[in-house]
């Protein structure tokens, strides 16, 4: 009887211990996967606004699971208490989607005068922090340029704007307020800005924002321009200066100094793609990439019609490298990558396509690989800065099949970074 009940005590030890094992392992391998699982969560912060005084914040999910960010953490760096705020949400994101409108829900008031320090948590215990509206809380780098810096009257020159993110977080909803004129005499007009604004802007990387600028007047009259950002840090400006230049107009004059053909540099911009033109120097690599610009034909009587060797050709600064677009008639900017719509072709010469007439201008088109060709050129896979050229190639005639008489020139200072 004794050896019967030891036995069955021994019997049930093990069994405990073997159920208590396998429970022990199974904790385990739950924790180990949810430890995976927390490693292999991967979301990001796309896109932040303010819409109607609320937080409108997209997320993707960048990873192979499903999300669901139940913390929203709010701080106000620009509030004197320094207040914080946790919400508790609910928002699932499916693997490679994203979801908008989180913070649209919670009972806070935003205001785009203030700086917020905010915080995601997902379930699994991950989070992303970022800011909104710091632009307010620490200087930025702020450079305002004119390019060129001196015109003719009635001429256009361009305000450009660069802003460096030189601190640790990403800045969101990055926006420039109106130049202001601040002094000078000339009559200045100022375009709209171009882009309004940047959802993002990364630590270190730069936003490009444009206008236009139409100045008039008598030389040396200027305009003086300081750009600051909206809800800025005091201080944190920037200004330019435009000078008027007088122009001389005897063809003497103008064949000696600067040609009879010269381009509105504002004009000048660049696609690869997807509906949009773009007008800054940064261009990616290794993508096909069309080019537009306006010739200003500066003869007061002739027309000139330019021949199918006229190119838009990048010389690299660091080596000997050159990659050349040949004029085409149109291009399609819709597809990506973009495509020639009309090549440079016109029976029976299939030449001078294209004439600009006499003190006027017309919107040329930059593609080809080749003279006359339809194949949409690309720059290399690597980052290398290029200096510019137009290559003019013409005759002065009354139409394109006369004879006339042969023009060539070459119009610099176009700068293009290839990164």
């Amino acid at each position: 009887m004794f050896a019967i009940i030891a036995l069955l005590s021994i019997v049930s030890y093990i069994t405990y211990s073997m159920n208590t094992l396998d429970k022990f392992n199974q904790s385990i391998l739950v924790t180990n996967q949810e430890n995976m699982d927390r490693g292999n969560e991967e979301f990001r912060v796309e896109k932040v606004t303010l819409n109607n005084n609320k937080f409108n914040i997209t997320v993707q999910n960048a990873g192979n699971l499903p999300i669901n960010i139940n913390r929203l953490w709010v701080e106000n760096k620009t509030h004197t208490d320094d207040w914080i705020y946790k919400y508790d949400i609910n928002e699932a994101v499916a693997p490679g989607g994203e979801t908008s409108n989180i913070g649209q829900n919670i009972p806070l008031t935003s205001l785009d005068s203030q700086s917020y320090k905010i915080m995601l948590v997902t379930e699994r215990g991950n989070s992303q922090q970022f800011t909104v509206n710091s632009a307010s809380s620490a200087p930025l780098k702020i450079q305002l340029l004119a390019f060129p810096p001196t015109v003719s009257s009635g001429f256009t020159t361009g305000l450009v704007m660069l802003v460096t993110n030189n601190g640790s977080g990403t800045l969101f909803n990055l926006a420039p307020q109106t130049p202001s004129k601040s002094s000078g005499f000339a009559t200045c007009e100022l375009g709209p800005v171009s882009p309004p604004s940047y959802d993002s802007l990364p630590p270190g990387s730069t936003a490009i924002f444009k206008w236009d600028l139409t100045v008039s007047g008598k030389a040396p009259d200027s305009c003086t321009y300081t750009a600051e950002l909206q809800n800025p840090y005091p201080g944190n400006t920037a200004q330019a200066t435009v000078t008027l230049k007088t122009l001389k107009i005897t063809s003497t004059d103008f064949a000696t100094n600067a040609g009879v053909l010269s381009i509105n540099y504002t004009s000048f911009r660049w696609s690869q793609g997807g509906g949009d033109w773009h007008h800054d120097w940064n261009v990616p690599k290794g993508s096909n990439t069309v080019f537009s610009l306006d010739l200003n034909n500066n003869n007061v009587t002739g027309t000139i019609w330019l021949s199918n060797s006229t190119t838009l050709v990048f010389y690299s600064v660091s080596s000997s490298a050159q990659v050349p677009y040949y004029i085409v008639k149109n291009v399609d900017v819709v597809p990506t990558p973009p495509t020639i719509s009309q090549s440079y072709t016109c029976p029976p010469l299939n030449d001078y396509c294209i004439g600009v007439p006499g003190n006027g201008t017309a919107t040329l088109y930059f593609a080809a690989k080749v003279a006359g060709g339809n194949a949409v050129g690309q720059f290399s896979n690597v980052q290398i800065q290029y200096t510019g050229f137009l290559i003019v190639f013409g005759k002065y005639s009354d139409a394109p099949n006369d004879a006339g008489s042969q023009y060539g020139q070459n119009i610099p200072y176009i700068g293009l970074l290839v990164n």
